[in-house]
């Protein structure tokens, strides 16, 4: 998504992992707070648990003769990168993202979140993604879920969860303790795991969280939600 004034179009984030020396370029017409989205990106990544890609990075914001401003790309860039380097799945093109990074992962809020929601209802996009702090704006935009994610881990669906109350596949509304607020919201999937039917009698009172392709052994004494 791109913002221009009060006006709001599709930019799409492509990504390029090349052999060479390692390197880390940013085209397509950035400001300079895109070009600063490098530094915030590389530690986001680091502090997330993947590994940054030493490669020779090309990051294209298209359509690339158009001015792009803003911190909203820092999250589609990490996203682009991670899927360029085989870390994570491509997200699906109907998905859109906007969001600042900290240097820690969390997403903060940015300007403009309404006009570019509804931007993305006319260019088809069924699904957005926006910091936790921009979620009630961006849902005041008819036709698109709107999904409102504290951190890159949130995005990524690192915590999927696994239990037998709900249907396997659902996407569940949850809240990181010690209290509920719009900043803690926390969208996990409900992922199917034999690993853990396989050791844990659950009942449907029982919600294993943060073990989902993980160590189980090492991830459920680990839980933080």
């Amino acid at each position: 998504m791109g913002l221009f004034g009060m006006d709001s179009y599709m930019v799409q984030v492509e990504a390029d992992l090349s052999q060479g020396l390692p390197r880390f370029d940013i085209v397509g017409l950035p400001d300079a707070a895109i070009s600063e989205a490098k530094n915030r990106v590389r530690s986001a990544i680091k502090n997330t648990g993947f590994a940054f890609p030493v490669s020779r990075i090309t990051v294209n914001l298209a359509p690339a003769g158009r001015k792009k401003e803003g911190t909203l790309y820092d999250l589609p860039i990490l996203l682009g990168i991670l899927a360029s380097a085989e870390e994570i799945k491509p997200p699906a093109k109907d998905a859109a993202f906007v969001g600042e990074l900290s240097l820690t992962g969390t997403l903060r809020a940015v300007n403009g979140v309404l006009p570019m929601a509804m931007a993305a209802v006319r260019a088809g996009i069924r699904t957005l993604y926006v910091p936790a702090a921009n979620a009630a704006e961006a849902t005041l935009a008819d036709g698109v879920t709107v999904y409102g994610v504290p951190d890159v881990v949130s995005v990524l669906g690192v915590g999927n969860i696994h239990t037998k109350r709900f249907e396997y596949g659902q996407r569940l509304v949850g809240s990181r303790s010690p209290h509920i607020s719009m900043s803690n919201v926390w969208v996990p999937t409900n992922v199917e795991c034999s690993e853990i039917d396989r050791y844990f009698n659950l009942t449907n009172e029982i919600v294993c969280i943060n073990s989902i392709g993980e160590n189980v052994l090492n991830e459920l004494s680990g839980c933080d939600r």
